[in-house]
């Protein structure tokens, strides 16, 4: 299956959003990002371009869903089209609930395709648990070079609540 490499790893920057740049480059074909999370907002991304800017139209698609245990409603699912961020994780809990989530992304820095990553995250409320799962595209081509994320709600992305490793693997 070949090895994974690390590109970057690290902690929140005390702010209401987090660049995670300059990890996506053509050394590698496939890219894992890694999170954890301690905060009850749902995770936003927005894709950073070659050029360095964030990509903030309206171009995003997004579709998941979300099963859970213990909660009043059943399982769930939304999507999004012409959206202007993607999201990783959604759910409505608790300040400092814990949440981690695994995003593949495959060959984003291709400027001939549309980015695309699918995620799976889970998250815990109380006694409620989450899983969702899902996609996200957008829907122009160009390279990729990082990810921004963000809260719903601006909530804080510090040292103590977040951190993330980001993996790279080649294609033999």
């Amino acid at each position: 299956a070949g090895a994974w490499t690390v590109i970057a790893s690290g902690s929140g920057p005390g702010a209401a959003s987090i660049n995670i740049d300059n990890i996506f480059s053509d050394t590698y074909y496939f890219y894992k990002l890694y999170y954890s999370w301690a905060e009850d907002d749902w995770v936003k991304a927005r894709y950073i371009k070659a050029d360095g800017s964030i990509e903030s139209g309206n171009v995003y698609v997004s579709s998941g869903s979300y099963t859970a245990e213990n909660a009043a409603a059943g399982p769930s699912r939304t999507g999004h089209t012409n959206y202007n961020y993607a999201f990783y994780s959604y759910w409505n809990g608790a300040d400092d609930c814990f949440q981690m989530a695994e995003v593949l992304y495959v060959h984003p820095y291709a400027s001939s395709k549309e980015t695309i990553d699918f995620y799976q995250a889970t998250n815990v409320e109380g006694t409620r648990m989450r899983h969702n799962i899902g996609a996200n595209c957008n829907m122009n081509s160009y390279s990729v070079r990082g990810v921004r994320l963000f809260g719903s709600g601006n909530d804080p992305i510090n040292s103590t609540n977040f951190h993330y490793l980001v993996l790279g693997a080649k294609v033999s």
